[in-house]
């Protein structure tokens, strides 16, 4: 996941694990109950600092024009976790400090009880809403790179061919082209590790699509195709370099081929 990403993604954990201590069932005392609503009380100020935290990060993305995480996933990951913090949160905390002063042993118990309902069921939605947000950085991440990967190999088979046309290749533009593909390399390594990454995460179906694609360009020979390219460029052997980046386009094709408009059951299962 991008920087920004991973910054946002680890806020929403951490709301998750701490929401997760907290849930354990607590006695009927007074006592508990009020020390059980101060921590739920730091959990809500903790959610209510990641959502500002969420929203900065939203105006330092329109300030400064950063484009390494979708902007909309963090936009409804501050609005959720304003309604979770500032209102579920509050009614909880409201709960366990009216029990608090509770002198009725069974109005107590009630009182605690539901609270603990409450924080079981805003431990879900945290829980949910991490995974969302993973699976949408996911999905963004995946799709820009592999389309990225696509169209720069593509771009790089042209210009080699270029250079092979010319009776002296210009040495710099040379050097440019093996500094090229041996980062589409190391790139497209690193792809095809995130996809797998990607594919615990996402549901069933968008899983399999994602895997079925990896799963061919692996076949096609992706890393090998690169490798090969890289080498062959390196050794200034530009006809072999340009065969082995025809099987490198046509397994980024592979790779990339989730994405294709045209890939209808990929798209509908996008919107899980």
């Amino acid at each position: 996941m991008n920087k920004t990403g991973v910054v946002v993604g680890a806020g929403l954990l951490g709301l998750v694990l701490n929401a997760g201590v907290w849930a354990e069932p607590i006695d009927a005392t007074q006592q508990s109950a009020y020390k059980t609503s101060i921590k739920q009380d730091e959990l809500k100020n903790n959610t209510v600092k990641v959502r500002a935290e969420l929203l900065a990060v939203l105006r330092e993305m329109q300030i400064n024009g950063l484009l390494d995480a979708n902007p909309e996933n963090i936009r409804k990951a501050a609005a959720d976790l304003g309604v979770v913090g500032e209102e579920q949160m509050q009614s909880v905390v409201n709960a366990l400090k009216s029990a608090s002063l509770d002198d009725n042993a069974a109005a107590r118990k009630q009182q605690i009880s539901d609270a603990y309902t409450k924080q079981k069921e805003i431990t879900q939605k945290l829980e949910k809403m991490s995974m969302q947000f993973q699976r949408s950085q996911a999905r963004s991440e995946l799709e820009k790179s592999a389309k990225n990967l696509l169209q720069r190999q593509m771009a790089l088979q042209r210009d080699t061919k270029e250079l092979m046309a010319e009776k002296k290749p210009d040495a710099s533009e040379l050097q440019a082209a093996k500094a090229e593909q041996a980062a589409l390399k190391e790139e497209s390594s690193n792809l095809i590790k995130k996809m797998k990454d990607a594919e615990k995460i996402l549901p069933p179906e968008e899983a399999a699509a994602l895997a079925k694609a990896r799963e061919a360009a692996e076949k096609a020979g992706l890393e090998q195709a690169t490798d090969k390219a890289s080498q062959a460029l390196s050794a200034d052997q530009l006809a072999a370099a340009t065969k082995e980046q025809e099987k490198a386009k046509s397994a980024l094709t592979q790779l990339a081929r989730p994405w294709n408009p045209s890939n209808l059951p990929w798209i509908a299962c996008k919107t899980l």
